[in-house]
C-alpha cells in the first residue's frame, strides 16, 4: 500500500501539495511477489494525507488482509502494518 502524488495540470481536482505543485494523491496496492498492481483508489487532492484517503477509498473496497503493509504514513490504521 502506498500513496503516490501525481502531478496534474487540471485544476478541478488538484490542490497544491507539499512540493507546491498541483497534484493528486492516489492509493495503490501492489503484490510484493511480482509487483503487480492489485488495486488503485480514486484520485484525491494532493494536499490530503494518506490515512484519510485510504479510509475513504481503499479502506471500503479492500477486504481485511493480514499481510497488507505500508510506509509510516498509515499510523492509526490497524489493517496496515509498517
Amino acid at each position: 500500500m502506498d500513496g503516490t502524488l501525481i502531478p496534474v495540470h487540471d485544476q478541478q481536482k488538484t490542490r497544491k501539495s507539499k512540493n507546491y505543485r498541483r497534484s493528486v494523491n492516489v492509493q495503490i496496492v501492489c503484490r510484493a511477489r511480482d509487483r503487480r498492481v492489485v488495486a488503485v483508489g480514486d484520485a484525491w487532492p494532493g494536499n490530503r494525507n494518506d490515512v484519510m484517503i485510504f479510509r475513504e477509498t481503499m479502506g471500503r473496497t479492500l477486504p481485511a488482509h493480514p499481510r497488507l503493509s505500508g510506509d509510516g504514513g498509515y499510523q492509526g490504521i490497524e489493517r496496515i502494518r509498517s
